[in-house]
């Protein structure tokens, strides 16, 4: 059953993955950040133009995963230029890297396989009982 999940998982995030691979992109520009502290990764604000309007998000990657926004924020810095995709359906949704999380796909094996141990084991385990 989870590995039935995780697999539908992957399914939508790969769609997901596939529509926004065909967004328009524009530059933008980091307006504010937060050093990362403790166990928070840290995070930007950043700021875009779509058809003369400004928008602002903190989105940094599509997809979860690849310790959060970490790696991110410690390299940029408030002013530097960023290559902002943005749904041109709704220029509000946007986010600066694609990036796809492998998670489900590696946990919808290690459960399918788990799944199938213990199916193995259970069907050993009733077959011994008979034969007793």
């Amino acid at each position: 059953m989870a590995a039935t999940g995780f697999f539908l998982m992957e399914v939508s995030q790969r769609v997901v993955f596939k529509e926004a691979n065909n967004w328009p992109v524009t530059e933008g520009v980091i307006a504010n950040k937060m050093e990362p502290y403790g166990n928070h990764p840290g995070s930007v604000y950043y700021e875009y133009d779509v058809n003369g309007l400004t928008y602002g998000n903190s989105v940094v990657y599509l997809m979860g995963g690849y310790n959060g926004p970490y790696d991110y924020v410690k390299a940029h810095e408030v002013g530097d230029i960023v290559q902002v995709h943005y749904d041109p359906n709704n220029p509000n949704n946007s986010f600066l890297e694609m990036r796809l999380n492998e998670f489900p796909l590696y946990g919808g094996i290690v459960s399918a396989a788990l799944a199938i141990i213990l199916a193995i084991a259970a069907i050993r385990s009733k077959r011994k009982n008979k034969s007793s």
